[in-house]
């Protein structure tokens, strides 16, 4: 061959051993220069720091959100055990007197502690304490202008003297405080009450 056509091969494979040189330099900064930013954008001893606190904290949170669900769902179980708690409830008195309450249960595991008073549209009247008058029999007393107020706000039932209210029974089941709702009627025939319910 021709020596310029030598000299001109030679050349370009001069030139091209130049240009993938230049390019494996060129990309080793460009890869050096996104090494340097993400070592420095890379997280620093007080961010690992911040983020284990943060991981602790929701830790200590979700254990508090699993035992809060785990309360709910052993008040719920009482609950539902409450609701399968029969009742009655009876008292008489003279309109001037206050009214014993009287709640007789099946169960001998259970108490009443208390009761409350509502109507049917859930606004409260007051509440009384339970006293154990005899085996399953439990008696509250109502004040006679609270008993009053209570049978005032009832839902007429057949006649204008005969009142549906609630009545809320809180009792122990299982050494916790549950309760059951149930309808009573109250009954005024001048001058005495009448109260009696069951579920």
């Amino acid at each position: 061959m021709n020596p310029f056509f030598n000299w001109l091969k030679d050349t370009g494979t001069q030139a091209m051993l130049i240009l993938v040189g230049t390019s494996v330099g060129i990309l080793s900064m460009v890869f050096a220069g996104l090494a340097a930013w993400f070592a420095w954008k890379a997280p620093s001893k007080e961010d690992l720091a911040r983020v284990e606190q943060n991981t602790a904290d929701t830790s200590v949170h979700l254990e508090n959100v699993h035992r809060s669900l785990k309360a709910q769902e052993i008040r719920d179980a009482l609950n539902a055990r409450a609701q399968r708690v029969s009742m009655t409830a009876s008292g008489s008195t003279h309109v001037s007197y206050p009214m014993d309450v009287t709640i007789t249960l099946k169960e001998p595991d259970i108490a009443p502690t208390r009761i409350e008073l509502y109507n049917e549209v859930g606004n409260l009247f007051g509440s009384s304490i339970c006293n154990e008058t005899q085996d399953m029999c439990w008696t509250s007393t109502i004040q006679p202008l609270q008993f009053q107020h209570w049978y005032g706000s009832g839902t007429v039932v057949d006649n204008i003297n005969r009142k549906r209210v609630k009545l809320r029974v809180y009792m122990l089941v299982e050494e916790q405080e549950a309760y059951r709702e149930f309808a009573v009627q109250i009954m005024f025939v001048s001058p005495s009450f009448t109260l009696d319910g069951s579920c």
